[in-house]
């Protein structure tokens, strides 16, 4: 589809009393900082979607007057005529107030605005016109392709979704066929995306590396149930085992006294060493300190060096384009030269001018006509062709003034383009001086900061000496004692195995047959061994599917920005622990769009704006604001309706059409 504005029609919208703009396939609009650009563009979006350039639904419609007060009892309309196609399509909506009288009072009171519609000429309900606007283009889809700023200004994740939908085409299937390796996994990913073949995998890699360390532990439990039966020797040793439980247990009462002793010395032992930490701590403070300004210092001189690098590859894009600018004006100024010399070598054709003498005389009979005729057609002669010397003179003259007046723009913007090479030139050579020297103190910072040691040493430090002894001492005095709170807790774990043991001899005495454990035990090694084999098979998986990821990851970006002429888009970034992460951030010329300059974001902006239109099968119009700072050479080829908003100063709007 094609969309194409033929003529607007704007009356009392916003600041613009009334305006009228017929427009080409090329539109330039001129005029000083708030003489009314923007509001042909307000107007035109109020028109299909009741919202600003902005994408504001509330916003100021009315006009106002000189105290600011809005201006009531008129209508405020806006007429369209499109080209959709081929087909002129007509768009109008009017805003009318609705005052109402309310009982008991004289004067009528606002009570809200009424909008009316029509297509056409045809006047339509406001649920069936918006219809018609979402029939011809999508509001989303609209903005994205009129505006050089509003895909960047999406939310990254948004930007990204967007453009991996540009290429849907790349498979699953075509990502495998990049690496034999991969071949492997074809048959899941015919059923199962990569992000949830991953999560499985992770998932049961986990359960079998759990079993994978239970199982020796299992093996070993049951190999301990091996024995060689004698009931008789097994009763005596039963009998044994509860009279140790039994002794293990009243020793449990016997532990409170112990307790808070050991307690009282484990105590006394943290605060020494709370207090060695401390001394070790200021001891080590100023040489933290030092480090850490080191360190700050460090940081500011790389961000430095990254801000003068970056200055660096735009005083490069400024160097190219004035470049690209001399150029061109070399080529305007040379045909303005060549024009001018055609035009002053220009004369009245005289030849073209002479008096026909036949003309006296009559074509009937052949005799001279009479005087005062005779003189009446010399003199109409004579006259037109001072006329005709008259306006060809001044036809040159003309010519000639505009011409020269032509050559001495374009040698001003000859000398203005020279200036901006040199200033680039002289910049670029600065920032790489400033980069060089950045680059030295960087090396100096980091050559003071590995100088440093790790920690202040303490060897000869008397005093730390002294409260190093004290606490090993301490430790050493407290580590003859045993603690009670470990008593218990050791006691606790003896009767608990000695409880074991009974129920093994137990268990023993009433069976003497040990093929069931020798079963047992031979399972478990099976089971050890085929969950080694899964884990391996896991690993090797998982390895597969980052090995997957990240070649489709790279036929993706592959894809995306051959799309792009001028905007690169980066989608993922490399982490520390070797996996990828999502992005989306755009570049020009390695140069990130947040640091572009006006001028080359909205080449930038032009660029996607052409791919975005190609995908949504839909060419409308372009709005380009704050274009003074773009030179037509320097546009990428559209293939749709071009509007341009440039400051100029011009005090009335004013309107080129190409």
């Amino acid at each position: 589809m094609r969309i194409n504005i033929k003529s607007l029609h704007i009356e009392n919208f916003k600041g613009c009393r009334e305006l009228n703009i017929t427009f080409g396939n090329t539109t330039k609009i001129y005029g000083q900082n708030a003489s009314g650009k923007t509001t042909i563009v307000d107007a035109f979006m109020w028109l299909l979607f009741d919202k600003n350039s902005a994408g504001d639904s509330k916003f100021q419609v009315r006009p106002l007057d000189e105290s600011g007060n809005q201006i009531d009892n008129i209508e405020i309309k806006v007429v369209a005529v499109l080209d959709v196609d081929g087909e002129e399509k007509k768009l109008q909506k009017v805003q009318k107030q609705k005052w109402v009288k309310p009982r008991g009072k004289q004067e009528k009171e606002l009570a809200g605005n009424i909008n009316e519609f029509e297509i056409n000429d045809i006047p339509k309900k406001e649920k069936d016109y918006n219809a018609y606007i979402t029939s011809l283009v999508d509001e989303k889809v609209f903005k994205l392709i009129t505006s050089p700023a509003a895909f960047t200004a999406l939310k990254w994740q948004e930007q990204r979704d967007i453009l991996l939908k540009l290429v849907s085409e790349v498979t699953d299937a075509d990502v495998v066929t990049t690496n034999p390796e991969l071949q492997t996994l074809s048959s899941e990913l015919a059923q199962f995306t990569a992000e949830e073949l991953t999560a499985k995998a992770k998932k049961a890699l986990s359960a079998y590396k759990k079993k994978q360390v239970e199982l020796p532990a299992r093996i070993d439990e049951v190999s301990k149930q091996i024995v060689d039966i004698d009931t008789a020797e097994l009763e005596l040793q039963a009998n044994a085992i509860k009279e140790q439980i039994a002794e293990l247990e009243s020793q449990m009462d016997d532990t409170n006294a112990q307790y808070e002793q050991w307690q009282k010395q484990s105590d006394e032992i943290l605060q020494k060493k709370m207090d060695l930490n401390e001394y070790v701590r200021q001891a080590n403070a100023g040489l933290v300190e030092q480090k850490s300004r080191l360190n700050r210092e460090l940081m500011e001189l790389q961000q430095k060096l990254r801000d003068v690098q970056n200055a660096f590859k735009m005083a490069e894009l400024d160097k190219q384009q004035c470049e690209q600018n001399l150029e061109h004006h070399n080529k305007e100024r040379d045909s303005i030269l060549a024009q001018w010399k055609e035009w002053n070598s220009k004369r009245f054709d005289e030849g073209a001018w002479q008096f026909n003498e036949s003309a006296l005389v009559c074509p009937m009979c052949g005799q001279d006509l009479p005087a005062g005729e005779i003189e009446k057609r010399k003199c109409d002669f004579f006259t037109r062709k001072e006329d005709a010397v008259i306006k060809f003179n001044t036809e040159r003259l003309d010519r000639l003034n505009e011409l020269e007046k032509n050559g001495t723009e374009a040698m001003a913007a000859i000398k203005a383009a020279s200036a901006g090479i040199n200033a680039a030139s002289d910049k670029m050579g600065k920032l790489a001086l400033q980069s060089g020297l950045i680059k030295k103190d960087i090396a100096t910072k980091e050559a003071e900061l590995a100088a440093l040691p790790e920690s202040v040493d303490l060897s000869d430090n008397q005093e730390f000496q002294a409260m190093q002894a004290e606490v090993i001492a301490m430790e050493e005095a407290h580590n003859s004692m045993t603690s009670a709170a470990n008593i218990r807790s050791q006691l606790k774990i003896a009767i608990s195995g000695k409880n074991e043991e009974l129920l093994a001899v137990q268990r023993k005495i009433a069976s003497g047959d040990n093929t069931a454990v020798e079963e047992r035990i031979e399972e478990l090694k099976s089971e050890q061994k085929q969950v080694g084999q899964q884990v391996a098979d896991c690993e090797k998986e998982l390895y597969l599917l980052e090995q997957f990821t990240r070649a489709k990851m790279d036929m993706l970006s592959e894809k995306i920005n051959g799309r792009f002429k001028k905007a690169n888009f980066i989608l993922f970034r490399n982490q520390i622990n070797g996996g990828m992460a999502e992005c989306c951030e755009c570049e020009y010329s390695g140069v990130p769009y947040s640091s572009l300059n006006s001028g080359h974001r909205i080449v930038v902006g032009l660029d996607i704006i052409n791919t975005l239109q190609d995908i949504y099968e839909v060419k409308a119009p372009v709005f380009i604001d704050n274009a003074e700072g773009l030179n037509d050479f320097n546009l990428p080829v559209m293939d749709c309706q071009m509007v341009t908003l440039a400051v100029s100063g011009d005090a009335e709007l004013y309107v080129e059409v190409v």
